[in-house]
C-alpha cells in the first residue's frame, strides 16, 4: 500500500512538474468548488496573479469577466454532476489589472486519489493573433474602400481566367453585381473571339512576370456604346512564387482618345485651309504681275 502511495504521488509530482515548466501555456486546476489547486508559471505570466495570490481563489474572481461569471458557474457545478462537458472555445477572459486577455480554453475533468472530482483547464494566449487578424480585417477595409472609390476597373482573375475580385466600378460597367461575376469568366459575358481576345493578353501578362499594358474596346456594357480601356495586367504570386493569378486595372481613354482624333481632324482640315489659302495667295500674285 505504501509502495502504491509512493506511485501515487511521483506520478502527481511528474505531473505537476511538467505543466509548472511548460512557458507558454497556462495550466490552472480547480476543485469542484471552482477553487484554485494549481496555478502554473505561465498562468501567473498570462494572468498577473502569482500562485500564492491564486491559490484557494474561486476561478470566478480571478479570471472571468463579471458578465461570464454566472453562466461559468452553472457550466462547472453542471459537469462537475455528471453533465455535459465543457467544450473547448475562444474566450475573452481578464487579468488581474481587469485588462482583458483572449486566449483559447480547453478542459479536462479528473479524479484525484480521494475520487473527488479536478477540473483543468488549459489556456494559450491568442491575443497576438487577435490583434493581427483585426489589424488584417482593417487592412482589407481600407483596401476595400480604396479599390471602390477609384474610377478605374479594377478585377483579379485566376490562372484558368475565372474572377476572383472586381470592384464596383467593374461592377457598374459589366451591369452586374460582384456575386454574379465571381467565378465566372469573359466567356460567360463576351462573344468568343474578345474572350480569346482577352485569354490571349492574360496569359501573356502571366508569361512574362511583368506588367503588361495594351488597349482593348470593350463593348459589352449595359447599353452596347464601346469604350476604349489602357489595361495593365500583373501577375500575382504567393510567398512561395506560386502563380495566384493576373490583376487587371481598366484606365477609360475612350474621351483621350476622341480627343486624339478630332485634334488630328482639326489640324487635317487647318493644312487643307493653309494650302489652299496659299495657292489662292499665289494665283492672286500672278494675276496681279500679269
Amino acid at each position: 500500500f505504501q509502495l502504491i502511495e509512493s506511485d501515487l504521488y511521483e506520478s502527481e509530482h511528474r505531473f505537476r512538474a511538467v505543466f509548472e515548466q511548460i512557458p507558454n501555456v497556462s495550466v490552472q486546476g480547480y476543485d469542484r468548488n471552482r477553487r484554485v489547486i494549481f496555478w502554473n508559471k505561465a498562468s501567473e505570466r498570462l494572468y498577473g496573479y502569482s500562485a500564492d495570490q491564486a491559490s484557494g481563489q474561486p476561478l470566478e474572481e480571478l479570471i472571468i469577466p463579471p458578465p461570464m461569471r454566472e453562466a461559468v458557474i452553472q457550466g462547472i457545478s453542471a459537469w462537475v454532476a455528471g453533465g455535459p462537458t465543457i467544450p473547448s472555445s475562444e474566450l475573452k477572459l481578464q487579468k488581474a489589472d481587469g485588462s482583458p486577455v483572449e486566449v483559447f480554453s480547453s478542459h479536462v475533468l479528473l479524479k484525484n486519489t480521494q475520487g473527488e472530482p479536478e477540473m483543468y483547464c488549459i489556456d494559450i494566449d491568442i491575443s497576438d493573433r487577435k490583434r493581427a487578424e483585426v489589424a488584417l480585417q482593417q487592412s482589407e477595409s481600407r483596401l476595400q474602400t480604396l479599390l471602390h472609390a477609384i474610377p478605374d476597373l479594377v478585377w483579379l482573375k485566376s490562372p484558368e481566367g475565372a474572377y476572383l475580385y472586381c470592384n464596383q466600378r467593374f461592377e457598374r460597367f459589366f451591369g452586374a453585381p460582384e456575386k454574379d461575376i465571381l467565378n465566372k469568366t469573359d466567356y460567360d459575358f463576351v462573344d468568343k473571339d474578345l474572350a480569346d481576345f482577352f485569354h490571349k493578353h492574360d496569359k501573356a501578362a502571366m508569361e512574362s512576370n511583368k506588367p503588361t499594358i495594351n488597349e482593348e474596346w470593350i463593348s459589352f456594357a449595359d447599353d452596347g456604346h464601346r469604350e476604349l480601356l489602357e489595361t495593365t495586367k500583373t501577375p500575382i504570386f504567393d510567398a512561395q512564387g506560386r502563380l495566384l493569378g493576373v490583376l487587371g486595372i481598366g484606365h477609360n481613354i475612350t474621351a483621350n482618345r476622341q480627343a486624339e482624333v478630332e485634334l488630328e481632324q482639326h489640324r487635317h482640315h487647318l493644312e487643307e485651309l493653309v494650302i489652299s489659302r496659299t495657292a489662292e495667295l499665289a494665283q492672286a500674285k500672278d494675276a496681279a504681275e500679269a
